[in-house]
């Protein structure tokens, strides 16, 4: 493959990828977004969470994948379910600041499998209806299901993804191919300049012989 062609494929795995970094800038957008909008919420919002008890089951979901989201950095053996003993402090009003920097940091961490799972059945389990009669619960599960977009880009992108591996080892490939074929040249302009030295010390023999 000529040097040309390369650059061609070089070309083609920067579109690709400019692609993908394009999805995850419009998803990280909204985000920055939902997150923005959480921090505007009313201080009776979060006063609901400090002094309900009993919370409806799509409330309970949100809450433990709340719990999952911030606890994604810990082993999976030391996560625990939502309590109010646990993780009350997300819903101090005054504290609201640690919250919105808590999901501003998880938007840009990689999910592991556990808890990718868990957002995963959270967001296919429940509606938005479920959560728009509260600003805060609304604006919760938005983020929620965009940072599930976020990080499935991987497996919603899947063709572009495997495009951008199959060109960087076509590229990999062929750079070989073409240095090999650039050494191969060298070495037989090496051999061929030895020969013509032979020749000339040959020739030189020669007319020295014939005196």
């Amino acid at each position: 493959m000529k040097e040309g062609e390369i650059e061609e494929l070089r070309e083609e795995l920067e579109i690709a990828t400019n692609e993908i970094d394009e999805v995850i800038k419009e998803k990280d957008f909204k985000l920055r977004q939902y997150i923005d909008k959480i921090q505007q919420v009313n201080k009776n919002e979060f006063d609901y969470f400090l002094v309900t008890n009993n919370f409806t089951e799509e409330e309970k979901d949100l809450l433990n994948i709340l719990a999952v989201v911030e606890q994604v950095d810990k082993r999976p053996d030391d996560r625990i379910e939502y309590t109010k003993s646990n993780f009350d402090l997300l819903f101090y009003h005054e504290h609201k600041d640690e919250l919105c920097d808590m999901l501003g940091d998880r938007r840009r961490k990689d999910f592991d499998e556990d808890s990718f799972k868990a957002l995963n059945k959270f967001i296919k389990k429940n509606p938005y209806t479920a959560y728009n009669n509260k600003a805060l619960t609304s604006h919760l599960y938005d983020y929620f299901k965009e940072l599930y977009y976020k990080l499935n880009i991987k497996n919603t992108m899947a063709t572009t993804y495997f495009r951008i591996q199959e060109i960087k080892m076509q590229i990999d490939s062929n750079i070989f191919s073409v240095n090999y074929a650039k050494q191969s040249i060298q070495v037989k302009q090496e051999e061929l300049e030895n020969l013509r030295q032979q020749h000339d010390v040959q020739k030189l023999i020669a007319h020295k012989l014939s005196r």
